[in-house]
């Protein structure tokens, strides 16, 4: 599913029915960096449960949203495969050992060198610091702007963060492209960073998001939104990833629409099939009608057939 490049010009590929992560060199030379056949292990024969996203840091490190396994995995480039987050299905913050999620499907990595997780159906999005995960934003399931305790998201799907540490999450079930906007320095200089978050998040609805990354004085911990639709963005990297984006999701809708036109269809062949099915029952009945009556004027026919027969026999014996 998931694709990302690491310094070397090598395309990462997350192999998603395959349940391996490859390597693509700039070469073309495709090679399989971690994983076998489906299932859970860590180890230099790890394995994978439908990877759906994949990251690297500078240091070729490549992390992994390990779906079905509600798990966040970690390869070095020695090929070894460990356990970053995630327990067994289902949410909890807390401690590594302890933090749970709820199909995982897109990572990457903010300036600080933390780990960022689209928890898909938990509608939230995770953080991954200091061997602590924590809800950066994500409030149930529903569409809200507004501070970062109470927006909400429906099914995030990808996500990636630009280098001023703005979060862009291509929110699917809202069909919306959702910026969250933090000012790191700020928070990161509070005692408590989760109350810092709490504190100055903000969630806000604008019409481009581009106005709002582009501005010096955005409000720490914003949150913006737009539809589902192309607005200029600064040239900076992030106008290119949320395009990728936006595509992406423009293609999931138009799956959509073809298969709610595909059911449409379905629907109405069915209907009709169910209107012949009635004309024919209706005809076969109006058959058996006429067949009945038909049966009947020949009875009588024959009657009268034999009546005359038997009355010009009867003539014949008198002469």
């Amino acid at each position: 599913m998931g694709i990302c490049l690491d310094s070397k010009d090598n395309i990462i590929v997350a192999d998603y029915t395959n349940h391996k992560i490859r390597r693509i060199s700039p070469a073309g030379k495709v090679t399989t960096v971690a994983g076998s056949t489906i299932g859970f292990a860590d180890g230099s024969n790890g394995q994978f449960n439908c990877p759906y996203d994949v990251c690297v840091d500078a240091a070729g490190v490549i992390y992994v949203s390990d779906k079905y396994n509600h798990k966040i995995r970690k390869i070095t480039p020695s090929g070894t495969v460990t356990t970053i987050a995630g327990t067994t299905k289902g949410f909890s913050d807390g401690p590594i050992e302890r933090a749970r999620f709820h199909y995982p499907v897109a990572v990457a990595i903010d300036p600080q060198g933390d780990i960022v997780v689209s928890d898909q159906h938990n509608h939230k999005i995770r953080k991954i610091s200091n061997g602590v995960v924590t809800t950066l934003s994500g409030n149930g399931e529903g569409f809200e702007d507004g501070a970062l305790s109470s927006a909400q998201f429906t099914y995030p799907h990808g996500i990636c963060v630009d280098v001023k540490g703005n979060i862009i999450v291509g929110d699917y079930g809202n069909r919306k492209v959702r910026c969250i906007s933090l000012n790191y320095e700020l928070i990161n200089a509070e005692s408590n960073e989760r109350k810092a978050e709490q504190e100055f998040g903000l969630v806000r609805r604008a019409s481009q998001i581009s106005n709002s990354l582009a501005s010096s004085s955005a409000s720490v911990g914003s949150v913006t939104s737009t539809p589902m639709k192309g607005v200029p963005f600064q040239d900076d990297g992030l106008g290119k990833t949320l395009e990728v984006i936006q595509n992406d999701l423009k293609v999931m809708s138009n799956e959509l629409v073809a298969t709610k036109n595909l059911v449409g269809l379905l629907s109405n062949q069915l209907t009709q099939s169910q209107e012949r099915s009635m004309k024919q029952e209706e005809l076969l009945q109006q058959q058996t009608v006429l067949i009945q009556k038909l049966s009947e004027q020949f009875t009588a026919s024959m009657k009268e057939q034999n009546a005359i027969i038997q009355e010009l026999y009867s003539q014949l014996q008198k002469k």
